[in-house]
């Protein structure tokens, strides 16, 4: 959109900005205005939420041992490759030009690069307020939430996570979303539903297709307070070995991913 600066309050306004046009093949904006002095452009900030559905899993074995963050928003659809201390943009589709293109495949420090899509259009990082000024996303319970990014990020390079289309629904105290052991040139084995509340992480007896949410854990599930401690009792041996000797910096640079783009409270 199209907006003028108004002098005497100080604020940018589109009251005197009419018949505007986007012509999306030359990328060229007309519009009549009914004030001269300053113009600006301006888009919706919050465009590519919610999220359509998102995932991280390992990168595959022959590679160098990251971690792949694919999240399918609104219009574009973003993969993110985090290696030790940094990440990079790996593909970017969807878009309408080759904007941003030239950064795909370079490494960079997660808040550079974080900045460097939001100052191309491409802002899937929300602020804290962005409930105030969109639709369609549920506030979580947040110290659960970033406990639970923290959780996922030291399991990264064990298991493959996945959004779970009980979790819109599922109100604030309670975060759902599938995860499995991933396992390498093997065929990987089914989603399991985990169901996080402030006060536990239990495995479910329910799956994406089942016609209601059931909130029982499948049999031999135990109490366990969080995610780690779950998974450090119902992982093989191979899997525990991966979570115990994972990099410091790389599971901090995803759990800083997971908390800037909270996927959990937008798909």
């Amino acid at each position: 959109m199209a907006a003028n600066w108004d002098p005497n309050n100080n604020y940018w306004s589109t009251e005197e900005i009419h018949d505007l046009k986007f012509n999306e093949d030359k990328q060229t904006v007309t519009f009549r205005s009914g004030r001269m002095g300053l113009i600006g452009l301006a888009c919706y900030r919050y465009c590519n939420f919610p999220y359509q559905t998102w995932e991280m899993k390992p990168e595959p074995k022959n590679t160098e041992g990251g971690v792949l963050l694919n999240i399918t928003a609104a219009v574009a659809i973003i993969e993110f490759l985090i290696r030790d201390g940094k990440v990079c943009l790996n593909q970017l589709q969807n878009g309408a030009t080759n904007a941003l293109q030239e950064h795909v495949g370079i490494f960079y420090k997660p808040k550079k690069l974080i900045k460097i899509l939001q100052d191309g259009g491409v802002d899937i990082f929300p602020p804290a307020d962005v409930f105030c000024y969109m639709e369609g996303s549920v506030v979580k319970h947040r110290v659960t939430e970033d406990h639970l990014y923290h959780c996922m990020s030291v399991l990264s390079t064990s298991h493959n996570f996945s959004w779970s289309r009980w979790n819109m629904l599922a109100g604030r105290r309670n975060l759902i979303l599938q995860m499995r052991e991933f396992a390498e040139k093997k065929r990987q084995p089914n989603f399991n539903i985990l169901h996080v509340t402030p006060y536990k992480a239990i495995l479910v007896e329910c799956t994406e297709v089942s016609s209601t949410f059931n909130e029982e854990g499948i049999e031999g599930m135990g109490f366990y307070p969080d995610l780690y401690n779950l998974a450090m009792n119902h992982s093989s041996k191979q899997a525990i070995q991966k979570i115990e000797n994972i990099s410091f910096n790389l599971s901090e640079t995803v759990c800083e991913m997971l908390c800037a783009s909270r996927p959990l409270c937008f798909s």
